[in-house]
């Protein structure tokens, strides 16, 4: 037996003990066990609630599984496993364990984290985007005096305030960036930015100067592909001059000034061999990069839709394509703690605001009518209350800890709800195992 993983300190989360201190001195399989076999029989299990993660040789499986009234100190093998989550007491009830901890939880970091999406104006035009259905706006300079007021009002609620610039196309009014920023400095508010951003204009703030003005500490891009195709995808306007020799001086210029870059991989049926190529040329490119990751994501809304199997196959793929694992956050990701939220629309300390002064539960909702929370006057913590949100198919989920019901806003467009971790683990230890 080999432990790979080892984090029984998770388990201090939760009311599940060992023998002897347990009613009970039997042993069951833990409910968040997932097992991946290879050709020669042997098998990873991963527990997703405790972070554990072994390999077991053919005949420690069969041992595994012949598992009747075996007590804690019968051999090492199963005390072990019981250490580890593996095995826990026959008495325990791990998901009513794990959900009553989730009940309990607040919000210890604290933060305020707040998207500003100013303007919904935008120099693309992508077949996937949701704001398609959304018109676009000129900007409104009475909008940033509003959210101004608003932070510092409510500066003193919060130990700081995490601010996301987003749109439309955030860097086509910069001016509002720093007009905000350069308020909430003078007011001597905590705060940090980063910008979700095409990256069309990405050199156009090459510079620290603004870094250090906005207090940017990341960047996140899209990529849809191979150059061709993400241009194919893009449809920049015609003023713009867009190459990805170019986006990657601007991206060097910022990973030597600290500010962290966040791939967004664009996934979808059409795009996916395009994907796996340029995720060779970027692990290659920035192989070693600490302040650089690449994040896979399946783009939803969509028809023909990719299945839970086929999302799977292909993020093994990606992974056998990269030359660094790290770089798609891999192992890392196996040791997130357990969720106490699905996504930022469980979180009363993180909302959008749309350039109408709309708040929204998340970016993901600006634009429908339907979706909006309150106006940004009659703002209220209790108002973005949202409980999470479980579904049939949870019941019985191995992976509920690592996703907590997922996605409500691709939940209620009839989307797969599940979070993409769920996808990336499966897939990442279908890689370790071929």
């Amino acid at each position: 037996m080999n432990i790979i993983i080892s984090y029984p300190k998770i388990k201090k989360y939760f009311n599940i003990t060992t023998p002897p201190k347990s009613a009970s001195r039997y042993l069951k399989k833990s409910l968040f066990n997932y097992e991946v076999k290879n050709k020669d029989n042997q098998v990873i299990i991963y527990n997703t609630l405790y972070n554990s993660l072994v390999l077991l040789s053919d005949s420690e499986y069969r041992l595994y599984n012949e598992l009747q009234n075996k007590t804690l100190y019968e051999t090492d093998f199963f005390s072990e496993l019981s250490k580890n989550g593996f095995l826990v007491p026959v008495d325990t009830d791990e998901k009513k364990e794990y959900l009553d901890w989730v009940n309990h939880q607040e919000n210890k970091a604290n933060i305020l984290k707040i998207m500003l999406a100013y303007s919904l104006e935008c120099n693309a035009k992508c077949y996937y985007c949701f704001e398609n259905r959304i018109r676009s706006n000129s900007v409104d300079l009475n909008w940033a005096k509003k959210v101004i007021s608003f932070l510092k009002e409510r500066a003193h609620d919060y130990e700081h305030i995490a601010i996301t610039w987003y749109g439309g196309e955030p860097l086509l009014h910069q001016d509002i960036i720093s007009n905000i920023s350069v308020s909430l400095k003078q007011n001597k508010l905590n705060f940090s930015s980063n910008i979700d951003t095409n990256g069309a204009l990405l050199k156009d703030i090459a510079d620290s100067k603004k870094i250090k003005t906005w207090n940017l500490k990341s960047i996140q891009l899209p990529i849809d592909g191979t150059e061709q195709v993400h241009l194919c995808t893009k449809q920049f306007d015609k003023n713009i001059f867009f190459s990805f020799d170019n986006l990657y001086k601007s991206i060097d210029f910022f990973l030597q000034n600290n500010v962290y870059i966040k791939i967004r991989l664009n996934i979808s049926c059409k795009n996916r061999e395009s994907i796996i190529e340029i995720a060779k040329q970027l692990s290659s490119r920035f192989s070693g990069e600490k302040y650089l990751s690449l994040y896979p994501a399946f783009l939803n809304g969509l028809t023909p839709k990719l299945t839970s199997k086929e999302k799977i196959i292909f993020i093994k793929e990606l992974f056998n394509s990269v030359n660094d694992p790290s770089i798609l956050g891999m192992p890392i990701r196996l040791c997130s703690s357990p969720r106490y939220k699905s996504c930022m629309y469980n979180d009363q300390n993180g909302f959008a605001i749309d350039p109408y002064c709309n708040i929204y539960p998340c970016a993901s909702m600006v634009g429908n009518i339907n979706l909006i929370d309150c106006k940004l006057n009659d703002f209220s913590s209790n108002v973005l209350k949202h409980d999470v949100l479980l579904h049939n198919r949870c019941d019985d989920c191995v992976f509920l800890p690592k996703c907590l019901g997922g996605c409500h806003y691709n939940f209620i467009n009839g989307d797969l709800p599940c979070n993409n971790n769920v996808f990336l683990i499966k897939g990442y230890l279908l890689s370790l195992m071929s």
